[in-house]
């Protein structure tokens, strides 16, 4: 700018007290530049802490986990629809340093308690999984010590299901469980009424056949049976219970039957169906 200014001066003949004025005025000019930059990089800066803070916190956010399923051969339990309660299994999900303390505190609860006698996992058996768990770790086997964490924490919620179903609804006995208690928001318990069977089809299996029953609303399972079409009618056999609506009826007589299925609710069974002939091959 001063080379520039000193050309216009030196090509226009300009006096003394302009050449004065020129340079003010092109000394202005640039402390205004200057000033517009550092307005700018000023305005800027808590954008880019801002930036720099949301790529810093997106970086150090903590994925959860996703683990296997257990490979347990422990039979599920299901809650109960009576229940008024429900265990809290939230701390299986805040990490494992924390899973563990909370485990310590439900097992110093559980054990000798009277008003738990039947738990569906001890403390003996979990802890023999923790050894796993543990031995895994050490070994820094990653994918195994996966799967006996995810196995621990099934057994975990196992014991929660029992809690819930055998407390009475009662809220001090449950919390002296170690469990944290949360209320369930239950629909209404219905009574069942008459089972319908839809159809009976072959399993192309000798003494065996599939048949489709119509759901029943709050039904917990259907129980099957047959009688052998003889005169008199033979006695109702029991055959299986199922939570399926096409139930596999197995091990029948190679004879006419008549097949009937009733709805078992939390308040009990409903009434039998109306019997459904069939001839198992």
């Amino acid at each position: 700018m001063e080379n520039l200014s000193k050309k216009m001066i030196a090509d226009n003949g300009i006096s003394p007290a302009m050449e004065v004025r020129f340079k003010e005025i092109a000394t202005e000019i640039m402390n205004e530049r200057e000033e517009a930059k550092r307005s700018f990089v000023e305005n800027l800066e808590p954008f880019k802490m801002m930036f720099l803070f949301a790529v810093v916190k997106a970086t150090k956010k903590k994925v959860r986990k996703v683990l296997p399923e257990h490979n347990l051969k422990l039979k599920a339990l299901v809650a109960s629809p009576l229940n008024d309660f429900v265990a809290n299994i939230g701390f299986t999900y805040k990490g494992r340093g924390k899973y563990f303390e909370k485990m310590s505190i439900i097992w110093a609860a559980l054990l000798e308690n009277t008003d738990y006698p039947s738990l569906p996992v001890s403390e003996t058996s979990w802890n023999t999984e923790k050894g796993l768990y543990d031995a895994a770790k050490l070994a820094k086997n990653t994918l195994s010590a996966d799967q006996h964490f995810a196995n621990l924490i099934y057994m975990s919620k196992q014991n929660g299901v029992y809690v819930a179903n055998t407390c009475g609804n009662d809220l001090v006995v449950f919390n002296s469980s170690g469990y944290t208690a949360n209320k369930t928001t239950k629909a209404p318990v219905k009574e069942m009424g008459k089972a319908v069977i839809r159809d009976a089809k072959d399993t192309k299996k000798s003494g065996e056949v599939k048949i489709e029953i119509e759901e029943m609303p709050g039904a917990q399972n259907y129980d099957c049976y047959y009688q052998v079409v003889a005169t008199p009618l033979g006695p109702l056999v029991f055959n299986c219970s199922s939570t399926k609506m096409r139930p596999t009826l197995k091990a029948l007589p190679l004879v006419p039957i008549l097949i009937s299925t009733r709805a078992v609710g939390p308040l009990g069974p409903g009434d039998m169906s109306d019997p459904k002939p069939y001839t198992p091959r």
